[in-house]
């Protein structure tokens, strides 16, 4: 958390293996992770969400989600399971069928935090998680 402009996501970026550091080290579970390509952090069981949503939009809900599973799974049914622990978590369940293109902004950020919670991340990097969702529900303020 912090103001505009304080690095938040210069350090997800670092931590994930977008940005090298210039200074210093990035530990996690006693592994150095800086080198490290994208998808090696991921497999090291760290997760990232960004700023900006972006689902595969001609997919399922289900069908997102399961590749993000797919990170740690060993099987596609695996790999399913995994998206329908995350999908019930962000209660989207009942909507597995819906295509990415037809998902409103806050559910395709609930979306995009259940494909990082279906890699097995121990640790979740969520950027500006609620940034364009409405807080408020209708009839809440009067």
């Amino acid at each position: 958390m912090g103001p505009n402009g304080a690095g938040k996501t210069t350090l997800f970026n670092m931590v994930a293996g977008y940005y090298r550091p210039d200074k210093g080290q990035v530990i996690f579970q006693n592994h150095d992770i800086p080198g490290l390509k994208t998808y090696e952090v991921c497999r090291r069981e760290i997760g990232r969400t960004f700023q900006t949503t972006k689902p595969f939009l001609d997919i399922s809900i289900l069908e997102n989600v399961v590749i993000g599973g797919f990170m740690q799974a060993h099987s596609t049914a695996e790999a399913r399971r995994a998206a329908q622990d995350a999908l019930d978590i962000l209660e989207l369940n009942d909507r597995v069928e819906t295509l990415g293109h037809e998902l409103t902004v806050p559910d395709r950020k609930r979306l995009e935090i259940a494909r990082a919670l279906a890699t097995g991340a121990k640790l979740l990097l969520l950027d500006e998680p609620m940034a364009g969702t409405n807080p408020f529900r209708e009839g809440a303020c009067k």
